[in-house]
């Protein structure tokens, strides 16, 4: 296992130094880090990365961290859990407690009131905390599609075939403030709707068990779905996908080509404080992430329910888990790599744009530190 997991480190960290940005970058000395070779790559005069890195594997943590996220939110979480399947974090010298919670939105406050260390959620969260004044930031993407749409109750098939045709009616949500909230008033702004006048939105949290019964009882009559709600919905033939971002034309009409979708975020003063750990917590994710790219999700399943840490967070049974992961792998971000142009089709700036009145507009630059992940190019 251990092989396993330096090869797969040493990898991903080539792989991430050849794809980095490279604005004339002038080399630095690789210093031993508690025991641990680090190449650290000087890109300007005020930033430094990690390009790759070689553990040599802790037999106690140095630290622990605390990591919430929305339970079942796998877009985002699941490189997490692999990473502490794997070990990935031990390896790094880390021990994580994971935290699932009902909605980004909880999760963001957690983070900001400094209650978690980091959150597995969409970087809409760095956008709306950074307009609330707050200092959060992406630190490694690990999802590059956008994965939220609309599922919409069977009995209503035949009615509603747009989403103009939802008006008068209720859509649920994880939580106001996350990331289902704000799709939804993204589409119904797109479609010519009034979210607050049209709709009534109904907080539902994101457990499947309450999603499902409040759409078998008419509590609302469409829910705002990502991967693994739309595998369970459909399957039980509750509901049909009215939006279906997992459709790559469905994607580019609504969206665009890619977006960041889900990502690693913390506060800047653990940055500031304590970067280490942040290149620590990176390099395990980013691990993870290749790791989910070349394996066969079967495998994953596997790893995640014997795994007595990750079982109790995945929720399905490992027929339906290989399922969903194989629908969500075209998503992953297999290098950790973010793209400025991605942060422009994300769900913080479309909301935004739209918004204008209740957010500040956001820069890549301020939402997303890349030093410890490296920076996608046209390329890569």
């Amino acid at each position: 296992m251990f092989l396993i997991g330096l090869v797969i480190g040493i990898a991903a960290g080539f792989i991430a130094s050849q794809a980095l940005y490279n604005p004339s970058q002038t080399p630095a000395p690789s210093p031993q880090i508690a025991g641990q070779t680090v190449t650290i790559t000087k890109l300007d005069t005020r930033t430094y990365t990690v390009t790759s890195t070689i553990t040599a594997g802790y037999t106690q943590p140095r630290w622990n961290i605390k990591i919430s996220s929305t339970a079942g939110y796998f877009e985002a979480n699941l490189p997490v859990l692999v990473a502490i399947a794997k070990g990935y974090f031990n390896e790094e010298g880390i021990k994580v407690t994971f935290i699932p919670v009902k909605g980004g939105a909880e999760a963001r406050k957690q983070l900001v009131a400094g209650d978690v260390d980091f959150i597995a959620q969409s970087p809409l969260h760095a956008g709306i905390a950074i307009s609330a004044g707050a200092d959060i930031r992406v630190v490694v993407p690990t999802y590059r599609l956008s994965s939220v749409g609309i599922c919409v109750s069977s009995a209503l098939k035949d009615r509603v075939k747009s989403v103009s045709d939802l008006r008068g009616m209720a859509i649920g949500i994880s939580a106001f403030g996350s990331l289902t909230w704000a799709m939804v008033n993204y589409y119904a702004i797109k479609s010519g709707l009034d979210p607050q006048r049209d709709l009534t939105i109904v907080e539902i949290g994101s457990d499947i068990a309450a999603i499902v019964a409040s759409l078998q009882q008419g509590k609302i009559q469409a829910y705002a779905c990502w991967t693994p709600v739309i595998y369970e919905l459909t399957k039980r033939g509750l509901a049909y996908t009215l939006i279906n971002p997992l459709n790559p034309e469905e994607h580019r009409k609504w969206i665009g080509e890619s977006s960041l979708e889900a990502g690693i975020l913390t506060r800047g003063d653990v940055i500031n404080k304590n970067p280490e750990l942040v290149a620590r917590v990176v390099a395990a994710v980013k691990k993870a992430l290749l790791y989910i790219s070349i394996t066969p999700s079967t495998d994953i399943a596997k790893l995640l329910l014997q795994n007595e840490e990750t079982n109790q967070f995945v929720g399905y049974p490992e027929e339906d888990l290989v399922k969903i992961i194989d629908m969500l792998k075209p998503g992953y971000n297999t290098y950790g790599l973010p793209d400025p142009r991605s942060w422009e089709t994300g769900p913080y700036v479309i909301l935004q744009k739209l918004l204008p009145d209740q957010f500040k507009p956001v820069s890549f630059e301020q939402a997303v530190d890349w030093r410890f992940s490296g920076l996608a190019t046209s390329r890569s």
